[in-house]
């Protein structure tokens, strides 16, 4: 069993949660996303937002920078749903869960320091 957590998690095109978790079985199936309402041993958590891509590439952090420069009033959350994320729904097997670390939770922007990188693969 594997719990994933994150200060936002995209589920879908219409709806991110904040501090949730995302309960894998030992297969990468999605058993529950639940609040992160204490510690919860053997979590890993992530300091940014997770979200899963239906695109063949996940974007770079340029390109989520020079989008935001045209966007200035939608947050890292939209480009997220406008480039594509795939649903997070229980049940579903995950082969890859990605995160964006390192941002601007204030303004909810992706910086030059923000990395994406795998939550699970």
């Amino acid at each position: 069993m594997k719990r994933i957590a994150a200060h936002y998690i995209v589920e879908n095109n219409t709806r991110t949660v904040r501090k949730h978790m995302i309960v894998l079985d030992a297969t990468g199936c999605v058993e529950s996303i639940v609040p992160l309402t204490h510690e919860t041993p053997s979590t890993r958590f992530f300091n940014g937002i997770i979200f899963r891509t239906n695109q063949a590439q996940t974007p770079s952090i340029d390109t989520i920078l020079d989008w935001q420069n045209t966007h200035k009033q939608k947050t890292i959350c939209e480009y997220l749903k406008e480039y594509g994320v795939e649903e997070i729904v229980i049940g579903t097997h995950i082969s890859q869960l990605y995160v964006l670390v390192d941002i601007d939770f204030i303004h909810k922007k992706a910086t030059f320091n923000s990395t994406i990188t795998k939550a699970f693969s």
